[in-house]
């Protein structure tokens, strides 16, 4: 059931959201001034890549033992998704902390102004592209064609 898949999904997110507000509020309160704004937006970026993972892998896994509805993707598909999601989700993390640690340390900008302004949309450029291409590439693999290179 799409549904199940859903609302587990959303549920596991809510939970690392939370794990990872109050946790990182409590961790950079000695540090940083107010912790909390600048723990939400990073727990935020938590919670929404737990959701998409899970219902990536929840989703796989149901196509992969063919539990999935009648117009539900097929294993092929699903597989392609989820790869495309951990590389996104990968690309997300890495070049928005790289953004955040140039613009924060290196210009002397805020922890905050970096977050938001510098590493959220360059992780969100990062994430999406390289996403979509590594499902392009695992599409191509698996109908038997090869990559443009």
């Amino acid at each position: 059931m799409n549904g199940k898949r859903l609302g587990g999904s959303v549920l596991a997110g809510t939970l690392v959201f939370l794990v990872a507000a109050i946790g990182l509020t409590a961790l950079l309160d000695p540090y940083v001034w107010p912790s909390a704004l600048v723990a939400l937006p990073i727990a935020v970026a938590a919670g929404v890549i737990t959701v998409a993972l899970t219902h990536a892998i929840l989703t796989d896994r149901a196509a992969r033992a063919g539990n999935s509805s009648i117009d539900g993707p097929d294993p092929v598909r699903a597989r392609a998704r989820l790869v495309g999601v951990v590389v996104g989700s990968v690309a997300f993390v890495v070049a928005g902390s790289a953004a955040a640690v140039v613009v924060s340390v290196g210009l002397g900008f805020s922890v905050l102004v970096a977050l938001l302004f510098v590493a959220l949309p360059v992780g969100l450029f990062a994430g999406v592209v390289a996403g979509l291409a590594a499902v392009t590439i695992r599409s191509g693999r698996e109908n038997g064609s090869r990559p443009v290179t």
